[in-house]
């Protein structure tokens, strides 16, 4: 009795920690409202800076010469003339140059028509369905990761069937949910394809990165060797956690726990969308045939002009993100047209002018973004800021490391009342980016480090998106479920793919293998 009491005191404790979290991150405004809000204080603190003489010196690259040179920034006031001039002719500037406006716009082509055709969701349904009763789970994972491409379908299809499936194979329904959106949520930092994650992150840190050096290119593959090897890792350490911790907890699921709903049956798969499903996919296979067929000449037009080289400066690397578009685009509009989904080109339109709709908060919030990001760097309190932390951290006499881990568990923290990667990178990486630039950490391990705080604990924070959904899907197996009862389940995965990450990219920095194509962890 004394060990229930003592169990049930903590865990009445650790409700009233997230209900106050919870309370706190509902009452954050919207991101479009809080970039405003940060530009604001930004022209205000320019003000104040240039009256009170903040200023900083260090050595920065010259891009014109390619040589570093002793630096001294002054704070830019943008509330002086030339200031409210500068804010005036460069708002719309700043807009259309946004590195993440264009690649976002491109891919969502892509992704709009293989979700609006039914063809992502297929995909998902079928390759599920095709799994060995012992890879399931495992096999989830791995589908879990890679809908990272597709944004949301992952969170609201691939959960709630693999829900059904746990309950199709006698094991507990919930447990299903927990560790598919475990997965899910981990395909920011593990995936092996590019997917609109990158796009955004990427440019976010190119546009932090020429406030520091014009001529330095990040690429929106950056990352990808690690992410394609975590992947591995990450299946590995999910399917342990639900093997070893959440369903033994759980239990033997009693359908009398549920809600007596139908719990969001699957979609009959219809011999006309098998059909269309199969040349879609051959469609497929034959555009990525030709791609690579095309790539193998020493002079193919995917090469670098140059040098010949297929990765560093070449087509393929810079046109990526179209590449990816259309690979998604064309075999989507196969299925589409062969499942009777679009009866004709203005099906297509529509299919194109909705997935640009799902967009229409993103593109507004990024307009502000996009105003910040530019009055911070103009100010010259980005370099002031970035100059002075590197010297602070610098007196710290920390190892590369131990700076990675620290600003990963600041990224975690930080995740929890603010759950928006793109939000949060747009605030943290033209700070963070250049400062520990400073201390020859690249921005490509700076922004990796930054996937994992944010890809480890989203599915804990009470400020996640999907967190009604989940709790509507979990309420249809357990009636008496929570919020609690969701964090519960979903404590360990966070705690364990975070570890799992850090010991990973620890290992990673020591051999000092390279985090992409032309990418490494130290300038």
């Amino acid at each position: 009795m004394q060990k229930a009491t003592k169990e049930t005191t903590k865990k009445s404790l650790m409700f009233r920690v997230l209900d106050a979290i919870e309370a706190a991150g509902n009452k954050l405004p919207a991101p479009t409202i809080i970039f405003l809000g940060l530009a604001v204080i930004v022209v205000v603190l320019s003000c104040l800076g240039s009256l009170m003489g903040w200023n900083a010196t260090g050595e920065v690259l010259n891009a014109a010469t390619g040589e570093t040179e002793m630096t001294t920034f002054t704070v830019f006031n943008l509330l002086s003339a030339d200031g409210i001039r500068y804010m005036l002719n460069n708002a719309i500037p700043n807009f259309i140059n946004f590195p993440i406006i264009g690649p976002t716009i491109v891919v969502i082509f892509g992704i709009g028509l293989s979700q609006e055709s039914g063809y992502i969701e297929t995909l998902i349904r079928t390759s599920v369905g095709k799994a060995p009763a012992k890879l399931v789970t495992p096999f989830i994972i791995f589908i879990g990761l890679m809908t990272s491409i597709a944004d949301n379908l992952g969170f609201l299809v691939l959960v709630p069937l693999a829900a059904m499936i746990y309950k199709a194979q006698k094991r507990h329904p919930v447990a299903g949910i927990a560790m598919s959106f475990a997965g899910v949520s981990a395909g920011i930092v593990s995936h092996v394809i590019i997917a609109n994650t990158d796009v955004v992150l990427t440019g976010l840190t190119q546009a932090s990165v020429s406030t520091v050096d014009a001529g330095y290119a990040v690429s929106q593959v950056s990352n990808m060797y690690f992410m394609v090897a975590s992947c591995i890792v990450t299946i590995i350490v999910v399917t342990l956690v639900d093997k070893k911790m959440v369903s033994p907890r759980l239990g033997v699921y009693n359908p009398a726990d549920g809600d007596g709903s139908d719990p969001l049956e699957e979609k009959e798969i219809t011999p006309q969308m098998k059909h269309a499903f199969k040349v879609a996919n051959i469609v497929l296979l034959l555009m990525i045939a030709a791609l690579v067929i095309i790539c193998i000449p020493k002079n193919s037009v995917m090469r670098n002009p140059e040098t010949g080289d297929l990765i560093a400066g070449s087509t393929l690397m810079q046109a990526v993100v179209p590449l990816i578009a259309i690979m998604l685009a064309v075999p989507s509009i196969v299925y589409g047209r062969l499942s009777g989904v679009f009866k004709n080109s203005n099906d297509v339109v529509n299919a194109l002018t909705k997935g640009m709709s799902s967009i229409s908060n993103f593109m507004v919030t990024m307009f502000f973004a996009a105003q910040f990001i530019d009055y911070f760097g103009s100010s010259n309190m980005g370099r002031i800021i970035a100059l002075r932390g590197a010297s602070f951290l610098k007196t710290l006499n920390m190892p590369p490391i131990m700076l990675i881990v620290l600003f990963i568990l600041i990224c975690c923290l930080c995740n929890v009342l603010m759950c928006s990667a793109s939000a949060k990178w747009a605030i943290f990486a033209p700070v963070f980016v250049p400062m520990l630039m400073q201390l020859n950490i690249t921005p490509e391990l700076t922004q990796l480090a930054y996937r994992i705080g944010d890809g480890s604990t989203n599915i804990i924070s009470p400020a996640f998106p999907f967190l009604a959904f989940m709790l509507a899907t979990l309420k249809k197996y357990d009636k008496k479920s929570g919020f609690g009862t969701l964090m519960s389940c979903m404590m360990p995965y966070a705690l364990a793919t975070l570890v799992a990450w850090i010991l990973m990219l620890a290992i990673w920095m020591l051999i000092d293998l390279p985090l992409g194509p032309g990418a490494f962890c130290l300038l």
